[in-house]
């Protein structure tokens, strides 16, 4: 059973980031990349080169709660038509098919994304340029198209001429190539990062952090449990162990929901019962007290 991740978003502006998939052949993969955009806040995916995809297709098998994109696709006959509208189109390739044709690292436009791209970088000044966060939520960025080839042969050549920018995704092996969904990703979670600085928004574990002294007072709860079992003055070093001891619970900063879950472990470990435990037993007993009234 999967159990959904509680995560509460926040409105946030229409991205400027747009995905066209051109002539894509697994339709597994349209869905996976369906869900990869909305994990990462997009929702415009433009097709190009297919029919419109069915309401029973596999496409829906891998869109794992993003089916909203999938049905919301617009359908193009070719690449110029689905970026006619954005201010810049960027296709992801391996390799360039004319020698006048530049080629750009991946890397080096994140880089100069985030400003930390040198300014005497000999690219500097030719790598895309983006909108960035909006001051105006109501006012539209400017529009940059995210476009990736079919799985068998990538971006044809026409295609190629087509885009402002054609950039690389550097490898490891440069014998191997990515998946289609995969290679959004990798491009959706670097162009998006620093939108998305604070998720998840909601963590499962996350609580109201503790004060330094409810901290220190459940430090010193947790020291007595273990001076009880003998352990800190093993060896004559108990000086050194409660130092250590408390060195690593400040790193650890246990929020409050934290702190009451080592208490509760500490009190089972000395036989006291819970709360929730007494308070089960008091009602036992009073039932059992009721029962013999009644007899």
């Amino acid at each position: 059973m999967r159990v959904p991740f509680p995560t509460q978003p926040l409105e946030r502006p229409a991205s400027e980031f747009v995905v066209v998939l051109s002539n894509p052949e697994t339709q597994m993969n349209i869905g996976a990349v369906a869900r990869s955009m909305k994990a990462y806040g997009l929702s415009d995916l433009r097709l190009v080169g297919i029919p419109p995809v069915e309401a029973d297709s596999k496409a829906y098998w891998t869109t794992c709660g993003a089916e909203s994109v999938l049905q919301g696709a617009t359908y193009h006959p070719d690449v110029a038509a689905a970026t006619a509208d954005c201010a810049q189109s960027i296709g992801f390739t391996r390799r360039v098919r004319d020698k006048s044709q530049r080629l750009f690292d991946f890397g080096d436009m994140r880089r100069r994304k985030e400003g930390a791209l040198p300014e005497d970088h000999p690219h500097a000044h030719q790598l895309p340029v983006f909108a960035g966060p909006a001051a105006d939520p109501s006012v539209p960025r400017p529009l940059t198209a995210l476009v990736f080839g079919c799985e068998s042969k990538g971006l044809l050549h026409e295609e190629t001429l087509c885009m402002t920018h054609l950039v690389r995704i550097a490898l490891a092996a440069e014998d191997m190539s990515l998946n289609l969904s995969h290679a959004v990703t990798v491009v959706l979670h670097d162009l998006t990062r620093d939108e998305i600085k604070g998720g998840p928004w909601s963590h499962p574990h996350a609580g109201p952090a503790s004060t330094l002294e409810e901290s220190e007072a459940a430090l010193g709860d947790f020291v007595e449990a273990l001076d009880r079992t003998g352990y800190l003055g093993k060896n004559g070093k108990e000086s050194v162990r409660r130092e250590k001891i408390g060195v690593l619970w400040r790193r650890l900063r246990p929020t409050r929901r934290e702190i009451d879950f080592i208490r509760g472990a500490l009190q089972a470990l000395a036989g006291i019962p819970s709360r929730r435990a007494a308070d089960k037993r008091k009602s036992e007993e009073e039932s059992g007290i009721q029962e013999t009234v009644k007899a």
